[in-house]
């Protein structure tokens, strides 16, 4: 049964009809429709063939077709055929500190959550949702006390006819290569890694899919179904990377195929649309965080700006390949990174075949240098509680800033408890952790501050990348909407690929994170013309406006704001664009700039220009293919 004259009554009279309407009765509604905030975002839930099924419009056009939801428990299929019961709105308005490309986060949605019981039996669910200005989001809620049972999910979300979609499969985990192509042309069982993004025929809309606050549970993949449709399966559906085989056992292969139990009360991951008619939109969207729970105040009593926890910039000795990483070499590549002033580097495997004596001797003289020091580590060796404790006690003795935690390469429910884990005893031991070979971020940085940033992204130590250029301005539109990525970004060598040096200068700020790991060597960038620019990038921003030229593949042209200091950044793909921008973004009076942008002559240098500029200037930017720019504006 349908009620269209409820598009014509106001939405708070379209809220107290539908929860009249919805209580548990014969003649219970079978629709519910939710508005966001602002009203222009709505999502529609009702019984398709017995099964619940949903949509979502954006100013009353379609963003997300008539999609099936599935939830299973020990084979159980509970959402067919079930029966509507209680029904309880709710609304949240709340802002909370954040870490990476926003300082602040913003937490406001409508929510409701919906009673089913399956009627085959006696199990009850909750479907919990919310509608943000910027998108959608459900969950299901499982009530079982003691109870130890399986659950499974085939929801989809059914992508409109002639939209463009952006991704890439699970061959390596999240370390896949980009690419987009009509969704008719996505095939059918083809694996798409979230965040997935697609922008409709006519431009209207981008509408980016992923989760978010993955706790206790399987990880989230989606494969399409063949008919314009992409389906949540779970870990234990999807392909064994080949980064894990290389890394574990054959038993171990053998375990990813084991579904899942839980004990007690099962509550998903949110499934995420986030919905924007402009890429501002998308990348400004604060909603997998806000979905995620706040953090200990016993562990981090000021949240993100606990004392401990410190953002900043890396040096990473690894990427000078083969090298010598003996103490004494180590120390003059740390002296080279605080003579740049960058707050840490990061020492790969090999630390551990120094002597503790060696070690401390070097992270002694570090400090020494104002340089942290980050030690990597294999999760494999993380595994056990006790042994796990005992490591991070000593790095915390031994004066150890933070661990890069490297090694996942999938996302079982325990590889994901062991995140959780890693990252509950190392903010015991005031630990910062950066994330590798791991799975896409889903807001784990709201709940642990002292979580930095994980790759989850093939990045500039990936020499797989055959287009360099046009993988780094697709990356800020799909990954980087998830959560901030340790892309180790800015490398002036031939691993730069099809870009320039502009390109690869711009990407330092793009394409950055609350851990800023340089590619270059200290040496390389102690030798570099824009050597006094680079040292003022920050690795943490207040404000982000993606602006009117950026296209996916094509163009990513952005402002970041860090206090009063505006950078504007920009990346181009393997072709040459000329294009102007105005400085709109700026606020009042004049700003001394200084402008880095590409030599047309020579791919491996800058044009640097020092000058004066203020709001109602326009900068016009001519860059080769793979060419980038970077300006900087300090209020006079």
């Amino acid at each position: 049964m349908r009620y269209p004259f409820l598009r014509k009554i106001q939405p708070f009279v379209l809220a107290i009809f539908l929860l009249l309407c919805s209580t548990p009765s014969s003649w219970a509604v079978k629709e519910i429709i939710l508005q966001s905030p602002d009203g222009h975002i709505q999502f529609r839930l009702f019984t398709e063939k017995k099964r619940l099924s949903w949509n979502a419009t954006l100013d009353n056009k379609t963003v997300i077709n008539t999609s099936p939801l599935a939830m299973l428990i020990d084979k159980v299929d509970l959402t067919y055929n079930a029966k509507q019961g209680k029904v309880e709105n709710y609304s949240i308005d709340e802002s909370f500190p954040m870490m990476g490309f926003h300082s602040k986060g913003l937490n406001q949605c409508k929510g409701i959550r919906i009673t089913y019981t399956q009627k085959k039996g006696s199990q009850t669910f909750i479907l919990d949702v919310r509608v943000y200005n910027a998108g959608i989001a459900f969950r299901f809620v499982l009530p079982g006390e003691g109870k130890t049972r399986t659950p499974d999910e085939a929801s989809s979300f059914a992508i409109p006819a002639g939209s463009t979609i952006w991704y890439h499969n699970l061959d390596d985990h999240y370390l896949g290569q980009y690419q987009s192509k009509p969704i008719d042309q996505l095939q059918p069982g083809e694996w798409c890694a979230p965040p997935v993004t697609f922008r409709l025929a006519d431009f209207s809309a981008y509408v980016c899919l992923t989760e978010a606050a993955l706790l206790n549970y399987s990880g989230m993949a989606l494969r399409a179904d063949g008919h314009d449709g992409l389906t949540v399966r779970l870990a234990h559906y999807q392909p064994v990377s080949a980064s894990f085989r290389q890394h574990y056992t054959d038993a171990d292969v053998k375990k990813l195929a084991m579904p899942a139990q839980i004990t007690g009360t099962i509550t998903t991951p949110w499934r995420v649309a986030i919905i924007g008619r402009e890429l501002n939109d998308l990348f400004n969207s604060d909603m997998i965080y806000a979905l995620c729970p706040g953090p200990d105040s016993s562990l981090f009593p000021s949240g993100p700006a606990t004392s401990w926890i410190r953002p900043g910039r890396a040096s990473w000795r690894s990427t000078e390949g083969k090298a010598d990483n003996s103490p004494k070499a180590v120390k003059e590549f740390i002296r080279q990174t605080g003579k740049i002033g960058m707050e840490y580097t990061v020492l790969d495997g090999w630390w551990a075949k120094w002597s503790e004596k060696e070690l401390k001797d070097v992270i002694r003289f570090a400090g020494q240098q104002k340089v942290g020091i980050w030690l990597w580590k294999s999760a494999k060796e993380l595994v056990d509680e006790g042994k796990r404790v005992d490591f991070f006690k000593k790095c915390s003795d031994w004066g150890v800033k933070g661990l890069r935690v490297d090694q996942f390469d999938s996302e079982t429910k325990d590889m994901v408890e062991l995140y959780t884990s890693i990252l509950r005893d190392a903010a015991k031991n005031k630990l910062m952790i950066d994330f590798r070979g791991c799975n896409k971020p889903t807001g784990e940085a709201r709940t642990w501050p002292n979580e930095l940033g994980r790759a989850a992204i093939a990045g500039m130590d990936d020499g797989n990348v055959t287009d360099r250029a046009s993988q780094d301005v697709i990356l800020p539109f799909t990954r980087l909407i998830a959560g901030n990525a340790d892309y180790m970004p800015m490398q002036f060598s031939n691993k730069k690929g099809n870009t320039t040096w502009a390109h690869q200068l711009a990407s330092a700020v793009i394409l950055g994170s609350p851990l800023l790991t340089f590619s270059s060597a200290p040496s390389s960038i102690l030798a570099n013309p824009a050597l006094s620019l680079i040292r003022t990038i920050p690795s943490t921003w207040d404000e982000v406006v993606v602006l009117g030229d950026s296209g996916i593949g094509d163009l990513a042209v952005m402002a970041f704001r860090s206090g009063n200091t505006w950078f504007l950044a920009v990346m181009s793909n393997g072709k040459p664009h000329t294009f102007k921008v105005p400085l709109t973004f700026l606020g009042q009076g004049d700003y001394k700039t200084v402008l880095a942008g590409d030599d047309l002559s020579n791919p491996a240098s800058f044009k640097i220009e020092n000058t004066s500029l203020r709001k109602s200037h326009i900068i016009e930017v001519q860059m080769p293919a793979g060419g980038g720019f970077l300006a900087r504006f300090i209020p006079e």
